[in-house]
């Protein structure tokens, strides 16, 4: 309990499956891009001192692992739940650590103040385009499926091309729309983007500031419920959500 093991995958399945096996074990998982540049992930690896390091080429071997026992570890809201590395001020990244308290009282429904929550109560299928290396991937994993709700994790060639994007969301029936205000306006280039988007129910723009002129349009083209969303990593992915 409290060892850090982080991970760099790729956009699939066991992708999420890494990240509540970690958890599970009772220790704290640290996302790394795969494409980061090598010294940085052999800076993050040194700083967090990660216990373990899991990449594409561990995956089989774990997956053969058959025990379905459950591990029972004795932990605590206090207990380290994820490490993330910011941008840090001085240029070097800086990692942030969150307990488990803070990612449960982020997703917890009961609280009426939680507009995150509301954002989520709207729709069912959620299209996640943020990488696992942000903190708001949390949203799109943890917020969604401790709530009972459905992720649609798009490849890593399908976040840059709009028309596939938009084709896997028609496929999927997805009806929450979460990412920056600079991608949904990059995807809104594609028609069968734009298709997503007049059908979805919650569309959650957050991480930068929110233009006018993107929300309006998006109001002139979708009846879905718009949520603003800001909070640094330190404050457990988004502090200030807005209807």
């Amino acid at each position: 309990v409290g060892d850090i093991v982080a991970f760099a995958l790729p956009r699939r399945s066991y992708l999420i499956a890494a990240m509540f096996g970690i958890l599970k074990s009772g220790a704290a998982y640290l996302p790394i891009d795969p494409d980061y540049p090598q010294d940085r992930i052999e800076y993050m690896l040194d700083d967090s001192k990660a216990k373990l390091y899991i990449t594409e080429k561990d995956i089989d071997s774990l997956l053969k692992n058959d025990n379905t026992d459950n591990p029972n570890v004795a932990m605590s809201s206090e207990s380290i739940c994820y490490c993330i590395y910011t941008s840090g001020s001085t240029g070097k990244p800086k990692g942030v650590l969150i307990r488990h308290r803070n990612l449960v009282n982020f997703c917890d429904n009961n609280n009426n103040n939680n507009y995150q929550c509301f954002a989520a109560r709207e729709g069912n299928i959620l299209l996640s385009v943020f990488k696992a290396c942000f903190d708001a991937f949390g949203v799109d994993t943890m917020l969604m499926l401790l709530n009972g709700k459905t992720i649609v994790l798009s490849n890593e060639a399908s976040l840059s091309n709009s028309d596939v994007l938009g084709k896997l969301g028609l496929q999927y029936d997805v009806d929450i729309i979460h990412a920056t205000p600079t991608v949904i306006k990059t995807y809104l280039n594609s028609s069968k983007y734009l298709n997503i988007l007049k059908k979805a129910k919650a569309i959650m723009v957050a991480a930068e500031p929110f233009p006018n002129e993107l929300w309006q349009f998006i109001k002139a083209n979708s009846s879905a419920k718009i949520f603003n969303g800001y909070g640094p990593t330190e404050t457990t992915i988004g502090v200030s959500f807005g209807d």
